[in-house]
């Protein structure tokens, strides 16, 4: 993976999970879940394509796919959930920007 793209990647993720990795992590992360590198492969940069990366991730971490009901009402309780298995990974959590 190319550092450029895996830098875009790591920052789409952050944006969206609050999940903060780095990219031996992130290198970690795809030699483990193949759904997660070919979502990350296959990524082109563009925003409303990124939804295979977010699924792929809450797969590789908590082991069941990103909701996908817009304004969904535990939205939040599953970004909690997604964060606490990432920092049982050793993965970094920052807050997210409203």
């Amino acid at each position: 993976m190319l550092e450029t793209h895996a830098q875009h990647v790591i920052a789409h993720i952050q944006s969206i999970s609050g999940i903060k990795l780095t990219q031996e992590q992130l290198t970690h992360l795809v030699e483990h879940h193949a759904t997660l590198r070919n979502a990350i492969e296959t990524w082109n940069g563009d925003k409303a394509a990124a939804g295979k990366i977010a699924n792929a991730l809450s797969q590789a971490l908590l082991g069941q796919g990103w909701p996908t009901s817009p304004g969904t009402a535990n939205q939040g309780e599953f970004i909690t959930r997604l964060q606490s298995a990432a920092g049982k990974h050793g993965i970094d959590v920052v807050p997210l920007a409203d």
